[in-house]
């Protein structure tokens, strides 16, 4: 997703999205927090089920053709996670929402917490996940997490990584 007039990758900052999920109501601040945390795709994340989680491993099918990322239960999930998944049948959606939903929820999430509606989208926490990973890590392991076949995309999020702070490492 890009800004019509800079064609700027819409990308929501780390301060917004931690606002826009604590303005969020009780039952959708774990999707958004798994969002958050593993730049899922809304398709990946409303098709989360139980059969997602083993041993303590998030095994998930990327979509658009992407790879199968097998990656740690994150702990700022783990208790929510298990505890809804022991009121669901096993194989049942975890979320079992449209689209439509998400992303009104989001905009109203972000609407109570001053949050530009722009960013209040769930591709954004996704370009948001890949910018924090490009930060901390190499190409290779950003195109793993977030499911790339090819290593150019992954290449989009060094260069969403370059910030201002970043930059003025170059400009002094």
């Amino acid at each position: 997703m890009r800004f019509k007039d800079t064609h700027d990758v819409v990308v929501i900052s780390e301060s917004d999205a931690h606002k826009l999920i604590a303005a969020a109501r009780p039952h959708w601040r774990l999707p958004l927090r798994i969002l958050y945390l593993y730049g899922m795709r809304a398709s990946e994340l409303l098709g989360l089920s139980s059969n997602n989680f083993r041993d303590g491993i998030f095994v998930l099918q990327r979509t658009k053709r992407g790879e199968l990322t097998r990656q740690a239960i994150h702990p700022a999930i783990k208790e929510d996670l298990y505890a809804l998944m022991k009121t669901k049948l096993p194989g049942a959606l975890l979320f079992p929402y449209s689209r439509i939903s998400l992303y009104r929820q989001m905009q109203e999430a972000g609407h109570r917490a001053g949050v530009d509606p722009a960013y209040c989208h769930p591709h954004s926490f996704r370009h948001c996940a890949g910018r924090r990973w490009a930060k901390i890590g190499t190409p290779y392991q950003v195109q793993a997490m977030l499911g790339h076949k090819t290593l150019a995309m992954a290449l989009l999020y060094g260069r969403l990584a370059c910030d201002e702070d970043m930059s003025r490492k170059f400009l002094e």
